[in-house]
């Protein structure tokens, strides 16, 4: 990963365990367990870290977070979120957080849990790796403009960006192709790539 990759530092997964506080057991199924064996078309997975401040909503954090303690990130309201169902999470100057497999749909600017979170060992986003295969047809000062140009797309924020191996890299919550393919009509094949952190729920989140 180049140095012009925007990010955060990443909090190590040592300081998002301290002060761990197992949940209570939940018994039975819960309004964000799927009852039914059928998979909602426009259900989506993705790995990233739950925070919610006292008073506050939780969000699903799905780029970069700071590595402060607690740790500071943004992201969609997640709703239906129950710390119960959550597992073991930490907790620190009344803030909650913890590292998890989320389920649900994306509505409204919102995500919404359909299915208990499964919670994670990996504290780092998952889209925080190198990019492989053969090289984009970018060339440096090029994806460098085009970095500053796109702020977001779509109204979409984006949670990281950067130029590496010919493309820019572009993280956004969510893309179903048709952002890549528009993007690629407007600027040509192979100059930006984008990552969705959310997919559907057939695709792996780290895929």
């Amino acid at each position: 990963m180049t140095g012009r990759r925007k990010r955060w530092l990443i909090a190590a997964l040592a300081a998002m365990l301290c002060a761990c506080s197992p949940a209570p057991p939940v018994a039975g199924p819960t309004a964000t367990e799927s009852t039914s064996g059928a998979v909602p078309s426009d259900e989506l997975v993705g790995r990233g870290m739950v925070l919610q401040k006292r008073g506050g909503a939780p969000l699903l954090c799905l780029g970069p977070f700071a590595a402060s303690l607690p740790p500071q990130c943004g992201g969609p309201v997640l709703r239906n979120w129950d710390w119960s169902e959550a597992g073991h999470f930490a907790s620190a100057g009344g803030v909650m957080w913890g590292s998890y497999e989320v389920t649900g749909m994306l509505a409204n600017g919102e995500f919404i849990q359909t299915r208990r979170p499964v919670p994670s060992t990996d504290a780092s986003p998952p889209e925080a790796r190198p990019v492989t295969g053969p090289p984009g047809n970018g060339k440096e000062m090029q994806l460098l403009l085009l970095q500053r140009e796109l702020t977001s797309l779509r109204g979409q924020p984006i949670l990281m960006s950067g130029a590496e191996n010919g493309y820019l890299v572009i993280d956004v919550v969510y893309d179903d192709g048709s952002l890549q393919r528009e993007l690629d009509s407007k600027y040509g094949p192979r100059i930006i790539l984008i990552r969705s952190a959310l997919k559907p729920i057939r695709s792996s989140p780290a895929s």
